[in-house]
């Protein structure tokens, strides 16, 4: 092979190798930036929480504009501005809220009673306030405001699905139990004579014949037990991420420790 020949191979040769070594230099290069770019993306993502609520004054209620309002509503708000996480209020029947709560993790609910039914389903975040619930018949048909126990046994009681009274008197077994979805359907039932009692707050109850333009005067506290009286809490999805649950434990405490909690609850009493 002549010396022309040997030095144009040699020549391509070197050629060849350098471009492999750029190409893959070029590899290297595009590959490099991306992990931490997508890394640092991954990491400071937030989990979102889905909220639920039901049409529960004077916790949680909507204005004459259809603006979410309430001394509840105005204490989540806090909770959530405080963890600097973006919030979104659904309010729904009292029974999907309940079974969506249960179900789904990384859920809150609010307003919740507090009991030994309930205790192990969720992470009790913080209270609210305490409510006393009474059971209400018609004036017309009840003459004194107080009746025997007897009477109330034998009495059909309308309650909301899923509700604290739902469960706590489907629990004792002594009472005959008409449920419903939503309790506005059991106020005009109970206009209607087609069950004796209702049982809600003074104040809840109040509201809602407000709002459906009802005359309030025509019923009459009857019967008291005074272990439906429960504390009404914010509370989490048992199932719900341990960081995000402590980040609100955290956050209630610190409204409390403030004088925050306390300030926005007193708006309930007014």
């Amino acid at each position: 092979m002549s010396k022309n020949i040997s030095f144009k191979l040699s020549t391509l040769l070197n050629r060849l190798t350098l471009c492999c070594g750029l190409i893959a230099l070029s590899s290297v290069a595009v590959e490099i930036p991306s992990s931490p770019s997508l890394e640092k993306s991954t990491l400071t993502q937030k989990t979102p929480i889905k909220v639920v609520t039901e049409y529960y004054p004077p916790y949680s209620f909507k204005d004459r504009n259809g603006t979410l309002k309430g001394c509840a509503v105005e204490l989540v708000r806090a909770l959530f501005k405080l963890n600097k996480d973006e919030l979104k209020i659904t309010l729904m029947p009292w029974s999907r809220a309940y079974i969506t709560a249960v179900n789904f993790k990384n859920t809150l609910i609010f307003s919740i009673s507090r009991n030994n039914i309930r205790e192990s389903k969720f992470h009790w975040i913080g209270k609210i306030k305490q409510e006393k619930y009474f059971f209400w018949g018609l004036r017309e048909k009840y003459s004194t405001e107080k009746i025997s126990d007897q009477e109330f046994k034998s009495s059909l009681i309308v309650v909301a699905k899923y509700t604290t009274n739902d469960q706590m008197l489907s629990a004792k077994g002594e009472n005959k139990l008409y449920r419903v979805t939503e309790l506005t359907q059991g106020i005009n039932m109970l206009l209607a004579h087609r069950v004796d009692l209702i049982v809600e707050t003074q104040v809840g109850l109040k509201k809602r014949f407000k709002k459906e333009g009802l005359d309030f005067s025509k019923i009459v506290p009857v019967y008291k037990l005074p272990e439906l009286d429960y504390d009404l809490y914010i509370a989490m999805n048992i199932n719900s991420d341990p960081q995000i649950v402590e980040n609100y434990h955290r956050a209630y405490q610190q409204l409390v420790d403030n004088g925050t909690v306390e300030k926005i609850i007193n708006q309930c009493a007014k």
